[in-house]
């Protein structure tokens, strides 16, 4: 359970922290265009699928999440264990 709150914790930081440097850098319409706007296929994503399909949209979707989700999960486990190691609670 503990590896699970860090790492939602940390992909919500991450993902906050991505959003607000690209508005800072690219401004709030391209990351509302990229990210936020649902059901929008970006002029820079290229498809292989013809417009309009159900194949097309996932792709699409794919293309524009923001992190894979492993990596937080891989974050929020060392650090877990790290605290778990500091309180001299590790099982072995």
């Amino acid at each position: 359970m503990a590896v699970f709150l860090a790492s939602t914790v940390v992909a919500v930081v991450a993902t906050a922290a991505i959003l607000l440097a690209g508005m800072f850098t690219r401004g709030y319409s391209h990351v509302h265009r990229r990210y936020l706007r649902p059901g929008y296929t970006s002029r820079f994503i290229k498809t292989k699928h013809p417009a309009g399909s159900e194949e097309a949209r996932r792709e699409a979707q794919t293309k524009r999440r923001v992190m894979p989700y492993a990596v937080p999960v891989a974050l929020g486990t060392w650090a877990v264990l790290a605290v778990a190691w500091m309180a001299h609670q590790l099982p072995w």
